[in-house]
């Protein structure tokens, strides 16, 4: 039997668990592959101060506060809330690959500026899309406390971001985060070999080049360049053309959520735009790794565009 189609009028209240605090993991050691490729992906992903524009103007304060940063308190211009919510956002991302959010609807006779709706984010955890709900599943040491299994949202009052599909599926970049988890370099044995006097007869350097052609491999989409954990081994030419590679999915992230925030604010019925003038574009980027390949671009000009 399908599930009921959710009734049409507006809720005010939040339907989802924010979180399960009975559910919270052990704090895991994180290895640092892992760990440096998430932390990358969001360092530098917007410049200081970046130039926010609201179209139209008027409406800055109300289309801000639909969405949230973890410094509320702090961030009272519209643009500072936008630009942290773009920075968290690709930090969740980096780290699990897509994000619930449930529309938090205000009563339809709310005087502006009021916004219509705010964003609340779910946690992680067990998410299932239906033809007319999203099922939030409450984790097993939960469900006592809270005295349910599942939270029931209509879908239309969620919005699901997640990374440009050239960037992979969340399911694939859930699996190479945990992939580069789990290559932890160096190998136990190593431990036993630097005791005075041990011998293991193994190629210690040999294991640390595949390892590191293995990581480039793996990453290869995003262009990582592995903080130069293989400049060593690389070209110049290599390592400049990872750096704008990896640049450049940082910009085609960025420029995802823009276009997923405005395309959230048409889909509400909210004629207003959010625009960031003055970042560099993958055209742009492309253009400077066409002119790498080709030698006619210097170092120093590649370096300058990755300040954008």
């Amino acid at each position: 039997m399908a599930a009921p189609r959710p009734p049409d009028w507006p809720h005010q209240e939040r339907r989802s668990i924010p979180y399960f605090p009975d559910a919270l993991p052990e704090p895991a050691e994180p290895d640092p592959t892992a760990h440096m490729f998430v932390e990358d992906i969001g360092l530098s992903i917007l410049p200081n101060d970046p130039e926010v524009r609201f179209e139209p103007a008027d409406q800055a304060q109300a289309i801000a506060a639909v969405f949230p940063t973890r410094d509320e308190l702090f961030r009272r211009r519209p643009s500072e809330r936008i630009s942290d919510f773009i920075e968290e956002s690709v930090r969740s991302l980096a780290d699990r690959g897509e994000l619930w959010y449930e529309l938090v609807r205000r009563p339809p006779r709310t005087p502006d500026p009021t916004p219509r709706f705010v964003l609340a984010q779910l946690p992680p955890g067990k998410i299932t899309p239906l033809p007319w709900w999203l099922i939030q599943h409450v984790p097993r040491e939960s469900r006592a406390r809270l005295g349910r299994w599942y939270v029931a949202i209509p879908l239309r009052d969620t919005w699901h971001l997640t990374l440009p599909s050239v960037l992979g599926t969340p399911r694939e970049h859930r699996a190479l985060v945990r992939y580069l988890g789990s290559s932890l370099f160096p190998p136990e044995l190593a431990l036993e070999a630097m005791r005075p006097g041990a011998t293991t007869g193994y190629d210690f350097t040999t294991h640390r080049q595949a390892h590191q052609a293995l990581v480039a491999a793996v990453t290869r989409r995003w262009g990582w360049t592995g903080r130069g954990i293989w400049s060593e081994e690389s070209s110049q030419y290599f390592m400049d053309y990872r750096t704008l590679r990896f640049r450049r999915a940082q910009v085609l992230l960025r420029t995802h959520i823009i276009d997923e925030i405005n395309t959230l604010l048409e889909r509400e019925g909210v004629t207003a735009r959010i625009i960031i003038d003055g970042l560099v574009t993958t055209g742009m980027i492309d253009t400077m790794l066409t002119r790498l390949r080709e030698g006619t671009a210097t170092a120093d000009e590649a370096l300058n565009l990755l300040r954008h």
